[in-house]
């Protein structure tokens, strides 16, 4: 990790959960910035920080904050190019509107599934 000597972090690769919503994740680090506010991390390795990644972030947030009660402040994406050296550190919103978003495409997902599809999880959720 790169020292930087306003920002503190921990490499966690936390599984979170929201009960609320029904989803999971797993985030990257939580970093702590010098008024120690908490502030998520998330890896990337790609070419371009896509518009996806923030409803990542959004909903990593919010599940975050359902089990630990503690308070995200900022959103960070670190990526790592596949093609080059240049390391690019992006704030991301988390509001709101950005974690309806990531509901809307969650449900929309959910009802593109095939009957098949639904079936295999009703099975595993009996398991």
């Amino acid at each position: 990790m790169v020292e930087n000597p306003r920002i503190r972090g921990s490499w966690v690769r936390k599984k979170v959960f929201s009960k609320k919503y029904n989803y999971a994740g797993t985030l990257d680090l939580i970093l702590k910035d010098k008024k120690g506010n908490l502030v998520l991390g998330d890896i990337k390795t790609s070419n371009h920080i896509s518009f996806d990644y923030t409803l990542q972030l959004n909903a990593y947030k919010v599940a975050y904050e359902e089990e630990t009660k503690q308070k995200i402040t900022k959103g960070l994406i670190i990526r790592l190019p596949k093609k080059d050296s240049n390391i690019e550190v992006k704030e991301l919103p988390l509001n709101k509107e950005m974690f309806n978003a990531f509901l809307g495409a969650k449900y929309l997902m959910l009802a593109m599934e095939s009957p098949k599809q639904k079936q295999k999880k009703q099975k595993q959720k009996q398991q």
